[in-house]
């Protein structure tokens, strides 16, 4: 399902369930009562057949974001007309249950996706990290910003595809200076200096375990052969872990498991 998802672009709907529930929608609509297919959205009516408005599951979009270990389910709520965002809902997402819960309930909290046109939110250039602030859940957050755009944008069927886009944060130049300060380390005689070499045990727990809270771990790397390397949201953690892998097989010395792990 992995490899015939990413190949043939069947969106994420391996995954999660593909039907809207009534408990689900009136989580946006309080009065609705039945929901109807319309092309790539579900219709929301009360009782007496008035039109209250849609409802997109991201998961039917091709083009998924990934968060720290795989894609997320959001839930749009959007008026009769397609103009204007109602509200977002995260269903599920396949990074783990903290990520999760923290992003559903600042996404319950917050009014930065509520009643803005999807015009304005397609023309937005503000990066995702920015829009929707999620402590110690950035990468998930990142994600759902950016898969909210992606989902309105194939709802909308730009004539245009959308370019790819990397966001290089702070956190990624934190990253990628302290991979490259531990591999000058690793590699050269600098590795004997026992306060060199504290003084990189000292930065790896902190800024590493602790400040930026980034492990190679055999569960990423499961969930980036199931969903996909997020080198758009996270690129110097790709980095990291193609390290992690390949200057072994280059070098014959285990940098990340001696220099880098904050665990090590």
């Amino acid at each position: 399902k992995s490899i015939r998802a990413r190949l043939s672009q069947v969106a994420a709907k391996p995954w999660f369930p593909n039907e809207i529930t009534l408990t689900q929608a009136k989580a946006h609509f309080p009065a609705a009562a039945s929901l109807k297919i319309s092309g790539k959205t579900r219709s929301v009516y009360d009782a007496s057949g008035k039109h209250l408005g849609l409802l997109l599951l991201s998961t039917d979009c091709p083009d998924q974001a990934n968060g720290f270990q795989g894609p997320s389910a959001l839930l749009i709520a959007l008026s009769a007309d397609e103009k204007i965002l109602i509200g977002t809902s995260l269903l599920a997402s396949r990074d783990n249950t903290y990520y999760v819960e923290a992003t559903q309930e600042e996404l319950s909290y917050t009014e930065q996706f509520t009643s803005q046109t999807v015009d304005s939110i397609l023309a937005d250039t503000t990066t995702a990290t920015d829009t929707l602030l999620v402590s110690g859940a950035s990468y998930t957050a990142t994600a759902v910003v950016e898969q909210l755009r992606r989902s309105l944008h194939w709802l909308r069927a730009a004539p245009t595809p959308i370019q790819p886009i990397i966001h290089w944060r702070l956190r990624d130049t934190l990253l990628t200076v302290w991979l490259i300060f531990a591999i000058g380390i690793g590699l050269t005689h600098l590795r004997g200096n026992k306060k060199i070499r504290l003084g990189l045990q000292i930065l790896c727990l902190f800024l590493g375990g602790i400040y930026l809270g980034t492990l190679v771990s055999q569960g990423l790397l499961i969930g980036w052969a199931r969903h996909g390397i997020p080198w758009q949201t996270y690129p110097a953690l790709v980095l990291l872990s193609f390290a992690a892998l390949i200057l072994p097989l280059t070098s014959g010395k285990n940098i990340y498991c001696q220099q880098i792990c904050p665990h090590g």
